[in-house]
């Protein structure tokens, strides 16, 4: 993996020889996966968006080049993670125009994060999908809710 800031990302852009063929990944995840000094910062979790723009969403809001956010998850087990997850969701924005994601994980047994799917591997953990549910949209890009059958 590597880490790069908005900074190299505008410094040293990536030139393929097919345009608009890169996308970035970034993970992100609260105190209890992995600590980091912002967590414990006087003004957490305020200071969050000023910590993602640094790091991966800037790249998105200068239009550098798409990011979507690979990972992030939680168990939701501290007050801590539950205001990472809020700030978190807020921040990537809603329908087609946010920034894409991917919830760590489907299956429950992630060891520090478990999963959308509780134990029994058939119940949807509500508590997670409430904090999910304001930003999916369906994959064919219309703003309605419901349900979309794929065609080939």
């Amino acid at each position: 993996m590597v880490y790069c800031s908005v900074s190299s990302v505008a410094q040293y852009p990536v030139q393929l020889h097919v345009a608009n063929q890169l996308v970035y990944s970034a993970h992100d995840y609260p105190a209890s996966v992995y600590n980091q000094p912002w967590f414990s910062a006087s003004n957490y979790p305020a200071n969050l968006p000023g910590i993602w723009d640094k790091f991966w969403g800037s790249i998105v809001k200068q239009n550098l080049a798409p990011v979507w956010l690979g990972e992030f998850g939680t168990m939701l087990q501290t007050q801590s993670d539950q205001q990472w997850l809020t700030t978190l969701t807020n921040y990537l924005g809603t329908g087609a125009s946010g920034i894409s994601w991917t919830f760590w994980s489907w299956n429950p047994d992630s060891g520090d994060t478990g999963g959308i799917l509780e134990n029994d591997w058939l119940t949807v953990d509500q508590a997670k999908q409430a904090y999910l549910t304001p930003i999916e949209f369906p994959l064919n890009g219309s703003s309605g809710g419901g349900t979309t059958t794929p065609t080939n």
